[in-house]
């Protein structure tokens, strides 16, 4: 066999070295290799002389019998022998509590019969148990918070994946930057070892600025404040800011985890609002109470209690205004197992919401508010460079009482940036004295089908499709509001900044602009 490579890049003695270990690992162990130049060309020239194969088989340094999956007579192949230690590797770890651990293997070659021996040698340190487990470091976070992210109880068989695993935990809090531990250079048979970990809080406070332009609402700016270790057990405190020519708001939300149980969060939230659209004038004062539990990894659902205190100018009933005190109980219900919530590849979010509202001021009738809403993404070949298909859903309904009884807030609408692109803000539905009127219902989909340029660039091209109806489910009087386009994604390494536009496709006349732009973080869903 002859192989031929450009005698320039490479030194005889070095291609000779990579040409032997190359063979052995594929059972050649008595390859004859030579090379010669030529015409400025490196030539091998190799004779394979094999392969050979696995002869007796031996385990030493335990008492116990573990698989180790070779067979004799089979290839002698470095990768086969590999895995078989880390077999006898893993047997032994569940079968005991060794502190330490260490596994080598020796082959002896019978070059005659072209064969090797394989003995794999076993180095058991002594049989301990956890013991006390310490943290250094940290000091603005509570001990007791941080031990509910321990994998291991004292006294439990010493386990290293255990140890693995509670390092990864304490690192997913967010709360902290590095985790470390210290361990006892030795420990005797049948005693305890502690755990020390060293640790190095994050800083805990982030601020967070953002801004967005979107051609039907102008341009918009958000700036949130966070602190994720509020109290000392990860209460997370914010304030939001957010501010448009349409919507202004200021929040401030506490989120207090591992409430009532390990897998139930507390939040409260307050915020004091403004928003002046074409269809209403609002002034509003928000509160809420609720508890989000996670049910497994990608199944969670919440429920609580909200009070708004509105004052809502209604744009197509003569400018008349209303003041509103509604109480609320939502609750909902997701799933999630979308690879990236920002820029998702593949999976699925899907989320069915529930609130039934009644006014305490009496100014309307009591109204049940509900929404289904799912978003589903298919990578179309390999690798991160792939096209995307991106799909979107969602249909809601009022039930109760007629469109104009239900506040103009709490009506649903649809067009905008993130509705029916192509169409403004609140403007694909039914129009009453020159104002979007919003409906009891609403149906929204999107195709979306993305891919990278580069590295760095993107592009997507998309079809929208929406409306809003009076009954209390889509009954598609006045068909579908249609909006396709295209946009350019500039990834960073946080998420992608988006940039569409959107022409309506059954426009409007005199009603409906030729096209709407919007610019923003993130994808559109």
């Amino acid at each position: 066999m002859e192989k031929h490579l450009n005698s320039e890049s490479f030194s005889p003695l070095a291609l000779r070295n990579d040409a032997q270990n190359a063979l052995e690992a594929r059972s050649y162990y008595a390859a004859q290799i030579d090379t010669r130049e030529q015409e400025g060309r490196m030539i091998l020239e190799i004779a394979l002389n094999g392969p050979y194969t696995i002869g007796a088989i031996q385990i030493t340094g335990s008492k116990e019998k573990p698989e180790h999956g070779l067979e004799k007579g089979e290839p002698l192949l470095a990768e086969t022998v590999l895995a078989s230690q880390n077999r006898i590797k893993n047997q032994i770890l569940k079968s005991g509590c060794y502190y330490t651990l260490t596994i080598r293997h020796e082959v002896r070659l019978d070059h005659v019969n072209k064969s090797g021996d394989v003995t794999f040698i076993i180095h058991a340190g002594p049989s301990v148990s956890f013991g006390e487990t310490v943290f250094e470091g940290a000091e603005d976070t509570d001990r007791s918070h941080l031990r509910r992210f321990i994998k291991y109880q004292k006294g439990e068989c010493w386990r290293p994946e255990k140890l693995e695993s509670t390092k990864t935990a304490l690192l997913e809090t967010g709360l902290l930057s590095t985790v470390e531990e210290k361990l006892p250079e030795t420990v005797e048979n049948d005693q305890q070892a502690d755990v020390i970990f060293i640790l190095k809080e994050r800083a805990p406070v982030s601020v967070r600025l953002g801004a967005s332009y979107y051609s039907d609402e102008g341009p918009g700016v958000s700036a949130s404040w966070s602190h994720r270790n509020f109290s000392g057990s990860g209460e997370k405190l914010t304030t939001d800011l957010k501010a448009s020519a349409l919507v202004q708001t200021l929040g401030v939300d506490y989120t207090k985890p591992y409430f009532l149980a390990d897998s139930q969060s507390l939040s409260l939230a307050s915020s004091i609002g403004r928003t002046d659209s074409d269809a209403f004038e609002e002034f509003s004062l928000n509160s809420s109470a609720g508890l989000k539990r996670q049910f497994s990894s990608n199944w969670s659902g919440s429920a609580g209690i909200a009070t708004e205190i509105t004052e809502i100018t209604d744009k197509n009933d003569k400018d008349s205004s209303d003041t509103f005190g509604l109480i609320s109980i939502p609750g909902s219900l997701s799933f999630d197992n979308r690879d990236n919530i920002l820029d998702a590849r593949k999976g699925m979010f899907a989320r069915a919401s529930a609130e039934p509202f009644i006014d305490a001021f009496g100014e309307a009738p009591p109204f049940f508010k509900s929404r289904l809403t799912a978003s589903t993404y298919f990578g179309l070949g390999g690798g991160k460079t792939a096209p995307v298909l991106a799909l979107r859903g969602s249909v809601g309904g009022i039930l109760g009482s007629s469109t104009q009884d239900i506040p103009a807030t709490k009506r649903f609408y649809a067009g905008g940036g993130n509705s029916v692109r192509g169409f403004g803000y609140q403007e694909a539905g039914p129009f009453d004295n020159g104002d979007p009127a919003g409906g009891r219902s609403i149906l929204e989909t999107t195709a979306e089908i993305r891919f990278r340029i580069t590295d760095s660039l993107g592009a997507v091209t998309f079809v929208d499709a929406g409306n809003v109806f009076n009954s209390a489910m889509p009954d598609f009087k006045g068909g579908l509001f249609v909006g396709a386009g295209a946009g350019i994604r500039y990834y960073t390494y946080f998420a992608p900044i988006r940039f569409d536009v959107a022409v309506p496709v059954n426009k409007r006349n005199g009603l409906d602009q030729s096209f709407q732009f919007y610019i923003s973080i993130g994808q559109a869903f």
